[in-house]
Formats: C-alpha cells, structure tokens, sequence
C-alpha cells in the first residue's frame, strides 16, 4: 500500500518538467540554429564565387580572348585563391552545335564563340562539407 501512494505522488509531482522539455526540445533547436549557420555560410561561399566567374565574364565581353588569362583574372578577384579551382573554356558552335573556331559554318558566317567559365571551391561547414560550385557561359561573337 505504502508504495502504490508514493507512485501516486510521484507521478503526480510536476516538479522537473521543464528541464525535461528543456532537454528535449535544446537539441534540435540548436541543430536548426547550426543548419542556418552552415546553410548562409555555404550561400555566402558561393556568392563569392558568383563574383568571381563574373569578373572572368566580364574580362572575356573585354575582348579579351585568352583563357589563361581570364583564368588568371577569376583568380586574381578571388581573395583566397589557394583551394580555387578555375577551369575556362573557349567553344564554338554554328546553329547550337559546336564546331571548329577556325572554319567557317555551312552558311559561310563566323562560328559563334562563347567562353564557359567554371569555378569551385571545397566548403566546411559545421554540420557538413561540400563543394560549391559556379559557373557561367560568355558569348563573344
């Protein structure tokens, strides 16, 4: 009997509830916090990047048709290129296919020249790590 009414008691006692809930409830609210962290530092990484494949882009409309030196410029605008990696192609098409730059199209006009401009960089994040990637095609003639 001197059990059953402790039982009682017990369960109904309401002391420690809240550090119950408290320690249920803190474990994802700090994961939620960290995945936004991580999440807008990945964004910002690759905003980053957005801007320097821009900066290639624009070095590339400048008629400026050397791809190691557009390659050089993305690195130059990045402001740790060590773990960047920079990768510029020059492609030609003629009607959306590609095609050689020195030869003109079947119709006798100059092949349409277009520079695709890629970059990534490897992120760690808090919770996660990935690498992020940009990229962007130019079209010069």
């Amino acid at each position: 009997m001197w059990t059953i009414t402790r039982l009682q008691r017990v369960l109904g006692d309401s002391a420690g509830v809240s550090a119950i809930e408290f320690a249920i409830g803190a474990p994802v609210l700090i994961l939620g916090v960290l995945a936004m962290v991580d999440t807008g530092m990945s964004a910002g990484t690759r905003m980053e990047l957005d801007r320097n494949v821009r900066s290639g882009a624009q070095a590339a409309m400048s008629l400026n048709n050397d791809p190691d030196a557009i390659r050089a410029i993305v690195l130059a605008s990045a402001g740790e290129p060590d773990d960047l990696t920079v990768e510029v192609a020059m492609v030609c098409a003629c009607s959306d296919e590609e095609a050689s730059c020195t030869m003109p199209c079947e119709s006798g006009e100059a092949p349409s020249v277009y520079f695709d401009i890629a970059a990534e960089r490897p992120f760690t994040g808090i919770l996660a790590n990935r690498t992020v990637h940009s990229q962007t095609r130019v079209q010069i003639r």
